[in-house]
């Protein structure tokens, strides 16, 4: 028989390729320590844990107290860490809401206290996701998952008005409930220095107050990347909401002070929006719109545009338009590190105004010699 040290280098990375590429192949890392080590790699890169509103109620849960006693190596091995934190049923209890961010809180603040000791890492990624089981949506309508693990909504776009009558109709409470925000302080919890990334997925619906955020970024002190994917809530919140919220989460820069890389994405779903639209006219029936003297996208690509002075990569996807990016940008402003910056515009479609879209790149141009170092510019 032969043995395996006395296969060739390629024939056992071949061989090893194939054994990680399935599931529950931990059994075998005791072959050798080859084995051992690309089994390890591979099984501690992307950890997942998953938190339930009942953990709030009881001891610490086995799965941090394990998390904080991982080896030094394996600690060095972990990239991703994917923290799922399970909402109750929906129900009338008033206290509902307090409960939720009770639960969240005690599984940040569990998560902080068994990374206090891990090492300081490059590229570890801290991924939140906060989501309510699949049977909620029953209230809803049918067939629709709602931030759950393994999400995979149907192209509800490609759906008729006759198709979207057969959905029950949401609840005002539960229209707002499925994007409402979360407001809570971290319990008095230690600094994590392992993690360079934080990852705010849009299966994450219901968005973190940026006092919150802002808590948490404090606590990570060598936090380099954010990513926050937001849902355009415009049509059930006003069109002014969004505003308010990245005002809120830029009057505090001391959280973002190492941040280099930043990345905002902006989804969209067409159901949501029909149905906060026919909403809508109930509501401009008994209550007066406010006047307001800017239109918000002017005023939120200027909170963007300040905030992206110090970073050295930028991307903001369907959030602000390219033209009011750089219409709030001033002439004696250097962008001193800016390396990539990726913007979107409603003017790039094939059927766009020629004009426009020729103004748009001129400015483009004209703003990056006030970015010396950068590499990389997609519109």
């Amino acid at each position: 028989m032969t043995l395996w040290g006395s296969l060739p280098q390629e024939i056992r990375s071949m061989i090893l390729g194939y054994v990680v590429a399935h599931d529950h192949i931990a059994p075998y890392a005791p072959v050798s320590i080859e084995w051992r080590d690309a089994i390890e790699k591979t099984t501690f890169r992307d950890l997942r844990i998953q938190a339930s509103s009942l953990d709030a109620r009881h001891s610490t849960p086995t799965v941090f107290q394990t998390l904080g006693r991982l080896r030094y190596r394996h600690r060095r091995l972990v990239k991703h860490i994917w923290l799922n934190v399970e909402l109750e049923t929906r129900n009338c209890d008033r206290s509902r809401n307090e409960h939720e961010t009770v639960c969240i809180n005690v599984a940040i603040t569990r998560l902080f206290q068994a990374l206090q000791f891990w090492p300081a890492q490059d590229d570890l990624t801290l991924e939140i996701n906060v989501y309510e089981p699949v049977y909620h949506s029953k209230e809803w309508f049918r067939g629709h998952h709602i931030g759950c693990p393994g999400e995979q909504d149907g192209d509800m776009s490609r759906l008729s008005n006759s198709q979207l009558q057969e959905f029950a109709m949401p609840s005002h409470a539960s229209l707002w409930g499925l994007f409402s925000s979360l407001a809570f302080e971290l319990q008095s919890g230690p600094s994590v220095q392992a993690v360079t990334k934080l990852l705010l997925p849009r299966q994450c619906r219901r968005q973190l107050e940026p006092d919150t955020l802002s808590c948490i970024l404090k606590r990570l002190p060598r936090l380099e990347e954010i990513s926050l994917e937001t849902w355009d809530v415009s049509e059930i919140y006003g069109p002014y909401y969004l505003e308010g919220y990245t005002q809120r989460l830029f009057l505090q820069p001391s959280s973002f002070k190492n941040v280099k890389s930043m990345t905002v994405f902006q989804d969209c779903n067409e159901y949501f929006n029909a149905v906060a639209r026919r909403r809508r006219s109930w509501i401009q029936r008994h209550f007066q719109p406010q006047s307001r003297p800017t239109p918000p996208g002017k005023v939120l690509a200027r909170e963007l545009a300040v905030a992206s002075l110090p970073l050295e990569n930028l991307s903001l996807s369907f959030i602000v338009d390219a033209v009011d990016f750089f219409s709030q940008c001033q002439e004696t402003w250097l962008w001193a590190d800016l390396r990539s910056l990726t913007l979107t515009s409603r003017l790039l479609t094939c059927d766009g105004d020629s004009f426009e879209i020729h103004e748009l790149l001129q400015t483009a141009a004209q703003m990056t010699k006030h970015m010396p170092k950068l590499e990389s510019l997609t519109i």
